[in-house]
């Protein structure tokens, strides 16, 4: 009878920890830029907590309008609101909490000195982008596809973690102005023609 019970406390430890060791990255954010900028955008992969298989890779946006994109951070998942709860007709949606705020959708912004609110993660609708929130890219069926496998997760693991951040892998932002280098102080046309172009 000993046996058995140590057979079964045994095996349950071991599961625990292959489930803790697989949860670590079930929800992986990754950026396609290096720094936060205005709008921002990226990749998210779920994995199956207990096996550790791929569930999918999402496109996502963050940014665009507003105050801009989400600041960086580590958030939580917070509670999910459906259709009945959805004054703005955003769809089903789970707020989303900065690590250390008190309330679902808030985040600390540096760039404004001040806490936003309101924070989702949701689809991104009509515009490939959003005033903050996490905005999955691709329409309807591929949400409805994101919705259930985060709901799988939520349902093996509960608290759902995930951090936002720049990628040091990205290639460096492309210069806006990506004309010819002005040279000797001249404007890069008065440098090739040796006098002004007229405008």
């Amino acid at each position: 009878m000993r046996y058995w019970i140590a057979a079964a406390l045994c095996a349950a430890t071991m599961m625990s920890a292959c489930v803790s060791q697989a949860a670590d990255g079930t929800v992986a954010v990754k950026l396609n830029e290096r720094d936060r900028e205005y709008r921002n955008t990226g990749t998210i992969t779920l994995r199956d907590p207990i096996t550790g298989a791929l569930l999918g890779s999402y496109e996502f946006a963050t940014g665009g309008f507003g105050r801009g994109s989400a600041p960086f951070g580590t958030y939580e998942l917070g509670a999910f609101r459906g259709r009945n709860d959805d004054p703005h007709r955003i769809g089903p949606r789970w707020m989303i909490k900065q690590q250390g705020q008190s309330e679902d959708g808030e985040a600390y912004d540096p760039r404004v000195n001040r806490v936003r609110t309101s924070l989702e993660l949701h689809s991104a609708r009509r515009t490939p982008g959003s005033q903050g929130c996490i905005a999955v890219l691709g329409g309807p069926e591929v949400w409805e596809e994101f919705m259930n496998n985060l709901h799988h997760i939520i349902d093996e693991i509960g608290q759902v973690v995930f951090t936002l951040e720049g990628n040091p892998e990205a290639a460096p932002p492309t210069p806006p102005d990506n004309r010819a280098p002005v040279t000797a102080g001249l404007h890069p046309r008065v440098a090739a023609n040796g006098r002004s172009a007229s405008r």
